[in-house]
């Protein structure tokens, strides 16, 4: 009988390891390439026997996340470096007004990855988050082919035409709902974990001499925010009769600007998760897998790592807490319904 190869053995060693028997979700991110630190995350996660039961994502965040879900940690990595690998997303699109760039290439790098899988296929309950502009409300997907519901929560307004779905035109999830939590509560998740690389964190984290630093400096003034919301208000305003017929890519574009603005105090960034893990990535910002060498793809990966290995100690600090409080609370449950029986047997001998 030939020997296991490492990767089964080490497969075998984490489906062996006793687990929590706490629910845990995960939600990414946008973030574009810099999702790649997603990757880092749940690396680190999976190393320190750390199960995921439910798994949300917004735009770059989507495509790790469903990866994680169909494939597992392994498998998912190794569909994303193969179509990854010299390959750009971007094709410019000609003699055509409602896109500056080919929607359908990048549909193909997604099936490249995905297949015809849906969500029926998936492993660990996963939800994808997308932008309605016509409504101007998120969107979370369930159901359908994943490489749908990523497209729409790729869509970055402006260079894809939206993805049209009944009425609803969709577009960067990130822009609704970046870090979108609900749906983990939902389903009974006991601890939350989010893995944040969008570069506004980097107006709220950043650190040196950038243009971070000052954007981070204006929002801790106040001056900032206001005037995102009062300009996003106007777009909004001004672009509210957005159809199909009439979405054309600066329309497009100024709608999602004018929904995000006029939001922007809803948006959470994480605030309601029980640990928040945000990669040190610094400014770097692209959307095309090609400008980015393998050896900073690499760069972008630890740095996820990093910082989730920096969170360890919280993390299960908390998943011992809670556990202790829910075994205190099925103790004390237990404890009570002895109490009550021990009273009832009581009173039908005292009648009996």
């Amino acid at each position: 009988m030939k020997n296991k190869k490492p990767l089964e053995k080490l497969m075998n060693e984490y489906d062996q390891k006793p687990r929590t028997p706490l629910k845990i979700g995960v939600c990414l991110s946008g973030g574009a390439i810099r999702g790649l630190a997603h990757v880092g995350v749940l690396r680190v996660l999976y190393n320190e026997f750390i199960p995921i039961d439910f798994i949300t994502g917004s735009s770059a965040g989507s495509i790790v996340a469903s990866l994680y879900a169909l494939y597992g940690y392994h498998s998912s990595w190794s569909a994303f470096e193969k179509t990854l690998k010299n390959k750009s997303i971007f094709k410019i699109k000609k003699n055509k007004n409602d896109e500056l760039f080919d929607s359908g290439y990048f549909k193909g790098w997604l099936k490249d990855m995905l297949g015809d899988a849906t969500f029926d296929d998936v492993k660990i309950p996963l939800e994808i988050t997308a932008l309605d502009i016509v409504s101007g409300k998120p969107i979370y997907i369930h159901e359908g082919y994943l490489r749908d519901a990523i497209y729409a929560s790729c869509a970055v307004p402006g260079i894809w035409k939206p993805a049209k779905v009944g009425k609803m035109l969709l577009v960067d999830g990130s822009f609704g709902n970046d870090v979108p939590v609900e749906w983990l509560r939902s389903k009974g998740a006991d601890v939350i974990i989010v893995s944040i690389v969008n570069i506004y964190n980097e107006f709220l984290y950043g650190s040196g001499l950038s243009l971070s630093r000052m954007l981070k400096l204006a929002t801790s003034t106040g001056i900032l925010k206001p005037l995102i919301m009062a300009g996003g208000a106007g777009l909004e305003y001004a672009t509210r009769d957005i159809t199909d017929k009439n979405a054309k890519p600066l329309k497009t574009l100024l709608r999602t600007l004018g929904l995000f603005g006029k939001n922007f105090n809803d948006q959470k960034w994480g605030t309601d998760a029980d640990v928040k893990i945000v990669p040190s990535i610094g400014d770097f910002y692209s959307s095309n897998p090609g400008y980015l060498s393998k050896n900073k793809r690499t760069e972008f990966i630890a740095a996820g790592a990093i910082a989730t290995w920096k969170k360890i100690p919280q993390l299960k600090h908390i998943l011992g807490e809670i556990k202790l409080k829910k075994e205190m609370s099925t103790s004390a449950s237990d404890k009570i319904k002895k109490q009550i029986k021990n009273v009832k047997n009581s009173f039908l001998k005292l009648v009996g």
